[in-house]
């Protein structure tokens, strides 16, 4: 009977000696693989969190436009307090290079107690770029600080709209103007007017030019479509928080597990929407696969 030092090292049977080498490899590459994938994973959810996609969409309107045509507007949702980089530099940096004609700040501003000086400041430069508007989200009114927010926020000049409408017009006496409709959250006082009693106030002269509504949660196409709007601005859902490349919707919103419409253009007759991700994080789950959003909407006529 042979001994295996008869065989050549590479003609020796499979030994006892040898599994503990190819177990080691196994291991080692099992390791190897688990680092990558908590590394890429690690990445994605950083960036997820931290850089904005900025995007221009172009929302056609089925009216001639005039001296509001190409009119841009800054979607600024869902900030909840964060800040990108110190006093939201980064955040301001990439609106001011976008050169909005308007900033509508669309809810959610805070997320909290004691954070209106935050949301005050970030305001005060804003206004250095563009005229601003503001209405309330769920999370205003969550904080039982509303009051005192929309105050402060009047006081450095931002257009807070309650169920309110208010009208820009263009340079000299033609009378051309586009009619901002601002609807407060439903979370709001329980006697406040209902949007059908806001859009009745709206003048024949509102309706034949551009009626822009904004209002803070996503699911009111189809409701105030029939009320005389062309645009609405809104945000909300976050973009559905985590989003997979195989599936056309996110994972979960405040609506619930696999929400629609949490992000992007969508239409409904001659209405359209837009949607943004929005900018901040909600509970305290991170975003994965959905950066933190900032359209700017461009508007076009027929």
């Amino acid at each position: 009977m042979k001994n295996y030092s008869d065989y050549p090292d590479d003609s020796a049977p499979y030994s006892r000696t040898r599994r503990p080498i190819k177990k080691r490899k196994r291991l080692k590459l099992r390791l190897i693989i688990t680092a990558l994938l908590v590394l890429t994973i690690g990445g994605i959810t950083i960036d997820s969190n931290t850089r904005i996609q900025v995007e221009y969409p172009v929302i056609q309107v089925a009216k001639p436009l005039g001296s509001f045509d190409g009119y841009s507007v800054a979607v600024v949702s869902d900030v909840h307090n964060k800040q990108f980089g110190r006093e939201s530099e980064k955040l301001l940096r990439l609106i001011s290079d976008a050169k909005p004609d308007m900033i509508a700040v669309t809810g959610d501003l805070i997320d909290g107690k004691g954070q209106i000086p935050r949301a005050v400041e970030l305001a005060k430069k804003l206004l250095e770029i563009a005229p601003v508007y503001f209405i309330s989200g769920n999370h205003e009114f969550a904080t039982k600080e509303h009051r005192d927010l929309f105050q402060a926020l009047r006081d450095i000049g931002v257009v807070v709209l309650r169920n309110q409408i208010d009208r820009i017009y263009a340079e000299g006496d033609s009378g051309e103007h586009i009619t901002i409709v601002g609807i407060d959250d439903p979370q709001g006082p329980a006697d406040m007017k209902t949007p059908a009693q806001v859009f009745a106030q709206l003048t024949d002269d509102d309706r034949a030019g551009l009626v822009l509504t904004l209002v803070h949660r996503n699911f009111y196409l189809r409701d105030f479509a029939p009320l005389g709007t062309d645009v609405i601005l809104c945000g909300h859902a976050h973009g559905g928080v985590v989003r997979l490349p195989f599936l056309p919707q996110g994972i979960w919103a405040q609506t619930g597990f696999f929400p629609k419409e949490t992000g992007g253009l969508f239409t409904y007759g001659s209405t359209s929407m837009y949607v943004s991700r929005g900018l901040g994080n909600v509970y305290g789950i991170p975003r994965f696969m959905n950066n933190p959003h900032l359209p700017v909407v461009i508007l076009k006529g027929a």
